[in-house]
């Protein structure tokens, strides 16, 4: 069975930081960090595979069918319709951040003002945490919004994303 190995990596990669190497010569190698966000989909929640509540509490779990029963046209035409198109979004995402850096400031205040308010809106100490990441969901969303020219892109994610925190 493969749980321990999975609670493991859901551990280094919560926490940011790889593990300490030692150097031939008895000194220690520059520790790696780094911040990202692992998206993992299936059949169950990933969540009981670490009982280490520090990466429970940092872990956002979204569930859910994304289409719904027997639309199996739509399943195939978006499939044969993402595996044309994979990859250019997030290339135009970084590109407009890229040729706008006059909006950084502006993009960082609304993600900490979106935090402040989630993490004051949270019922426990693990909602609190997990505002961080409900709140780059939602620049994400804004950021694709203008990057990308959609305007349907509507749905307010902060309240679908808080609704999951929240259960």
């Amino acid at each position: 069975e493969k749980r321990p190995e999975l609670a493991a990596m859901l551990y280094t990669v919560c926490n940011g930081v790889g593990r300490l190497l030692g150097t031939k010569e008895g000194r220690l190698r520059k520790q790696t960090s780094w911040r990202t966000v692992l998206m993992s989909t299936g059949e169950s929640p990933i969540t009981p595979w670490s009982q280490d509540e520090g990466v429970r509490a940092r872990m956002l779990c979204l569930q859910g069918p994304p289409i719904a029963a027997g639309e199996q046209d739509l399943v195939t035409s978006l499939r044969l319709q993402l595996d044309h198109h994979y990859g250019w979004a997030g290339q135009r995402m970084v590109r407009w951040l890229v040729d706008h850096p006059g909006e950084h400031d502006r993009l960082r205040a609304v993600y900490r003002e979106t935090v402040a308010d989630l993490a004051e809106r949270a019922r426990t100490d693990q909602h609190r945490r997990l505002a961080a990441a409900v709140a780059l969901y939602s620049l994400a969303q804004q950021i694709a919004q203008v990057s990308l020219g959609y305007d349907w892109l509507t749905d307010d994610p902060i309240r679908a994303a808080w609704e999951a925190v929240e259960g």
